[in-house]
């Protein structure tokens, strides 16, 4: 499988992290694949680029990459870390998300973009907990360039404001894939919050729950992924 890794300095979060916590200034991102429909697929809770590599995430999926019907991308989960370290106000840690929202959308994508040799290639986000949350946030704050969402084991209820006007008319033509176990430590409450939230907004969407042999870990989301990017591949 065709690994490729790449970094660069950015200080887009410089202003908007929180204060007495040090913003990340380089943006580092993996690759696995060398051809077929782009995956951005975001670590579990702050995790770094290749967390989705340790846990087996990408192994679960090696033949869709291999074959190469679908390309994944990943980065360093910072937008987690300041809700996780706590030492910082719900609204700083939400301003924070929302300048990691934006870098994703005026870096990383003209990144992915650009190794995919297409200007216009829309791109499938997926995360398993605090990756869930920001998948579901980037595709309602950038439907013009998220193609769909898969969202597994919904870590909390998500802070974000809905769209409106055209964004959201965009966003209703987009899709967004919610599952969640319903074993140790998972918390479904907060995957049906989300499908309500979307279904009053005519987003489509659809929730799996798998039931209580299912927990709150990897092997879980590995199962889960193979199931849903074998869906849209």
């Amino acid at each position: 499988m065709r690994k490729e890794t790449w970094s660069w300095a950015s200080t887009r979060l410089a202003s908007s992290w929180p204060r007495g916590l040090t913003a990340p200034d380089t943006v580092r991102v993996s690759r696995w694949g060398h051809y077929g429909t782009p995956v951005l697929l975001l670590p579990s809770a702050g995790g770094d680029f290749e967390e989705v590599e340790r846990f087996g995430l990408i192994d679960a999926i090696k033949g869709l990459v291999g074959s190469g019907r679908i390309k994944v991308f990943s980065v360093d989960g910072v937008a987690a870390q300041p809700w996780i370290q706590g030492k910082a106000s719900p609204e700083d840690c939400a301003r924070a998300q929302r300048a990691w929202d934006t870098l994703i959308y005026e870096e990383v994508m003209p990144h992915i973009r650009r190794d995919c040799h297409s200007e216009t290639i829309e791109v499938y986000t997926a995360g398993a907990a605090f990756g869930a949350c920001s998948a579901v946030g980037l595709i309602c704050h950038y439907p013009d360039v998220f193609r769909g969402a898969i969202a597994m084991s919904m870590a909390f209820s998500l802070p974000v404001p809905w769209p409106e006007g055209r964004q959201l008319t965009q966003l209703r033509q987009r899709y967004v894939q919610l599952a969640c176990g319903e074993g140790n430590f998972e918390r479904p409450a907060h995957s049906r919050e989300l499908a309500q939230a979307l279904t009053a907004r005519a987003v489509p969407n659809h929730l799996d729950l798998w039931g209580r042999k299912y927990a709150h870990g990897w092997a879980t989301w590995r199962e889960m992924l193979l199931k849903y990017v074998l869906a849209l591949a």
